[in-house]
């Protein structure tokens, strides 16, 4: 049975969870997709992802003012050419749910609308804090796109929120026929196939207390947050950060804040790695940091970083983000603290060094992508 799975997402795609549930466990359940995505591209080209059809797509931008339109046209010459689907899933964008909306409606199909991150919402909180290019485009485009995006999730035959939070939010919009697909980790993955000398050494920061975060490094989310942590530590550690920057130079705004508060030579910022080198990095660590400030929008998201730490048996500190609240609950293996800066010092320090196997058999148990496969097919099994 083929499934057609529309996503904003550009390939190749970093996501683990959708790469092994969508091609690899839901697969061996009879369901097969046919992805379709934005790449570099000029035109439509089909190719493949891990053996299935995958159609590329021009990445366009959203500011353009005429964006619904042209994506909406690009998604309409797609769709005549993908043969016989048994029902549509669509993640994140509200041009492609419209377009999915409307081709599962004509042939008679379940359309599923999957919202990984409360996007429009996030436009809005841009516009009323200024960053991010213009106040009135952020704000048009938040409450256009909210609006457009509701009105398909009313119309889903199932509207799959990303954490229970989230799962709320709908509810409250009049969202009634929903479930909970949270992020989650690959359970085969083991510890010692990822080693740590070979990392240390390649980035010289042997000999260290590393606590590290990684992920986006943004405004947004007041990264600057781990420097004011890290002014309150002993000494002997130092703070490594991997990811990407948004804005692409907020990276080394960060790194000149720390030189300016005396903590240059304890702060290292080593770009966007590979999955293994993250683990590695994971791996090395006392500490992983997990600080998301509970706006609206990060309070909803199910982060995967404290997953990951966990997973690789090391402990993190986090905000009260409620679906990481729920993961340390039933896993243990670290702390949860206000958004404050001595109580993530004090947790780091309590906690630096410490190896969780306990949390990581719980982690598995709790979030495992198979399991999570198995979660979503029982739901949407009785549509198909």
């Amino acid at each position: 049975m083929k499934f057609l799975f529309l996503s904003g997402e550009f390939f190749p795609n970093p996501y683990l969870s959708m790469d092994l549930i969508f091609n690899y466990y839901l697969p061996r359940r009879g369901l097969s997709p046919v992805w379709v995505m934005p790449g570099e591209v000029n035109g439509i080209e089909k190719s493949n992802w891990r053996g299935y059809p995958l159609y590329l797509i021009p990445k366009l931008s959203s500011r353009y003012l005429l964006y619904p339109l042209r994506l909406g046209k690009i998604i309409r010459e797609v769709l005549r050419r993908v043969d016989k689907v048994s029902f549509v899933w669509v993640r994140d964008n509200p041009v492609m749910a419209r377009e999915g909306y409307v081709f599962a409606k004509k042939m008679g199909i379940p359309f599923f609308y999957r919202i990984s991150h409360l996007k429009e919402e996030e436009s809005l909180l841009y516009a009323k804090m200024g960053i991010f290019g213009s106040r009135w485009r952020n704000y048009i485009r938040g409450r256009a796109g909210r609006s457009l995006r509701n009105f398909f999730l009313r119309r889903a035959d199932l509207a799959v929120a990303m954490s229970s939070k989230m799962e709320e939010h709908f509810q409250k919009w009049g969202i009634k026929k929903t479930a909970v697909l949270p992020e989650g980790i690959d359970g085969r993955v083991r510890p010692e196939d990822y080693p740590v000398d070979k990392f240390l050494r390649k980035y010289s920061i042997e000999g260290k207390k590393i606590i590290s975060y990684v992920g986006v490094l943004s405004p947004f989310r007041k990264s600057y947050f781990m420097l004011e942590v890290l002014s309150l530590l002993p000494e002997e550690f130092v703070l490594v950060m991997a990811g990407w920057g948004r804005p692409e130079d907020y990276p080394v705004r960060l790194l000149k804040m720390a030189q300016e508060m005396g903590l240059g030579e304890r702060v290292r910022f080593l770009g966007l790695l590979p999955r293994d080198e993250v683990y590695s990095l994971i791996r090395a660590s006392a500490v992983g940091l997990s600080p998301f400030p509970l706006n609206s929008v990060l309070v909803a998201n199910s982060p995967i970083k404290p997953l990951e730490y966990l997973l690789m048996e090391r402990p993190v500190v986090s905000t009260a983000v409620p679906d990481t609240v729920e993961v340390i609950s039933f896993c243990g293996g670290g702390k949860i603290c206000p958004w404050d800066a001595q109580c993530f010092a004090k947790a780091v320090v309590s906690l630096a060094g410490r190896e969780e196997k306990d949390a990581r058999r719980k982690v598995v148990k709790l979030r495992d992508l198979g399991r999570l496969a198995e979660r979503i097919y029982e739901k949407i099994l009785p549509f198909i």
